[in-house]
């Protein structure tokens, strides 16, 4: 069962999630049962642990049970992180693992299955600053997942021999969502040439890997110990195809990020060495997040031709795009029929017909 302010949240802001607390996501008005501190009046934002490979965030991520995750508090109202003397209040599937007053961040512990809720309140009076439900979940899976590239999920991964394999390990929970456990643990399973770099709690490059096969990690967090990941290695690919498109609608002044997939049958390929090329319309590039990604802005009206090129493999992508949308003029007799009574604003729509403007809102 979802808790009240989760559902608000996935009902207000359904592809970004949100990481706002009760009182964040209700203009900073107290819950209902509950005594608050008006010295956050508009609530808090709850930031969880960032996940490789996840793009998709709903408020804070799940705890594995035996993980530990670092949440870090913000002041809506100063859009910083909580300044004020605080101390956190949680008990039941999750517990306190220890506080950091001057990073303004909580770590919790997750005991077992369930929802709880954390409380950040006033430690002098008890006066809620603001609460988020979070929750905690066994892990049943582990994977390595891509740690810089944007692609398709359910589709199998591979990596290139001889160039590093940057990836994340997803801890998975029941319905494949990834878990979070800040003292995740991974080395290398097998001997050989092989070095491994640690660049984020749930991230790895493995560099000299040259033939194709398998690389075995050992992987121990949670509950887990020394679980088997392995990352596949291919020798080359045979395609290159269109992939995830964050673009939005074609027209001057909007941006394209769209990304492109090397496949070896069905596989997605990671860690090729992509180039992009631009023909027609005006754009000017932006920097992309991904390396597999062409994220451009579009300067002029017209046909634009990308070309996406990895591994002797390209793919020819082609966008129409339009002119800018025409800004739209509200007229003064407009904003006063804002304001106005029905009869003031009968008036001001009668007298803006009359002179012909243009009255789409």
């Amino acid at each position: 069962m979802l808790s009240k302010s989760l559902h608000a949240c996935l009902l207000l802001v359904p592809l970004a999630g949100c990481v706002e607390g009760d009182r964040a996501l209700n203009d900073g008005k107290c819950p209902a049962g509950e005594t608050c501190s008006d010295g956050t009046p508009k609530g808090l934002e709850f930031h969880g642990a960032d996940r490789t490979g996840s793009t998709l965030e709903l408020g804070v991520p799940w705890t594995a049970i035996g993980g530990i995750q670092t949440i870090t508090i913000v002041d809506v109202d100063t859009e910083q992180r909580l300044a004020l003397p605080w101390r956190a209040e949680l008990s039941g599937a999750l517990a306190v693992d220890s506080e950091n007053q001057a990073a303004s961040q909580v770590v919790v512990a997750g005991v077992a299955e369930d929802e709880a809720m954390l409380r950040i309140v006033d430690p002098a009076t008890g006066a809620l600053y603001d609460r988020h439900p979070i929750t905690a979940k066994p892990i049943v899976s582990m994977a390595a997942v891509s740690g810089n590239e944007l692609v398709l999920g359910g589709r199998p991964i591979a990596w290139l021999a001889g160039r590093d394999i940057d990836a994340g390990i997803a801890l998975q929970g029941r319905l494949g969502e990834h878990l979070v456990d800040e003292r995740l643990e991974v080395a290398l399973a097998d001997g050989g040439a092989a070095s491994l770099e640690r660049t984020a709690w749930d991230r790895v490059v493995v560099r000299g890997v040259a033939a194709a096969g398998t690389v075995g990690l050992t992987v121990s967090a949670g509950t887990v110990r020394d679980q088997r990941v392995e990352a596949t290695v291919v020798d080359g690919i045979d395609a290159v195809v269109d992939g995830v498109d964050l673009s939005g609608a074609p027209t001057v002044g909007s941006t394209l990020f769209h990304c492109f997939e090397a496949r070896l049958g069905e596989q997605a390929v990671l860690g090729v060495a992509w180039t992009f090329t631009a023909e027609g319309a005006a754009t000017s590039e932006l920097s992309s997040p991904a390396p597999n990604c062409a994220a451009r802005q579009f300067d002029a009206p017209g046909q634009l031709t990308i070309t996406a090129s990895a591994g002797g493999q390209s793919v020819v992508r082609t966008i129409d795009i339009a002119p800018a949308p025409r800004s739209r003029t509200v007229a003064p007799a407009a904003r006063a029929a804002d304001r106005g009574s029905p009869g003031d604003r009968a008036a001001a729509a009668a007298a803006i017909t009359a002179s012909g403007a243009d009255t789409s809102r």
